[in-house]
């Protein structure tokens, strides 16, 4: 079965095993916001919390594989997106 999807959508997809730094955070937001600027819809924005790893990423991927983005864009949860 092929998977449908939106044409020009990505979803945000953000591993995490503990709390973000709110500065990364405001980081991401302000990437996605550029993103939107520029006319790529953000399908989904999500993170996880408290869960190992390989547990968070199983989670994103088959979340991301039952929405409608075309791509998915992966972050660790401790980087910043250069400006």
């Amino acid at each position: 079965m092929t998977r449908k999807f939106i044409k020009d959508t990505i979803a945000v997809c953000i591993p995490a095993c503990g709390p973000i730094e709110p500065v990364v955070l405001t980081n991401y937001m302000a990437a996605v916001n550029h993103a939107a600027r520029k006319g790529v819809k953000v399908e989904h924005f999500e993170l996880t919390n408290r869960l190992l790893l390989p547990i968070a990423r199983q989670f994103l991927a088959e979340k991301f594989l039952k929405g409608s983005a075309e791509w998915s864009l992966w972050l660790d949860s401790d980087m910043q997106i250069p400006e």
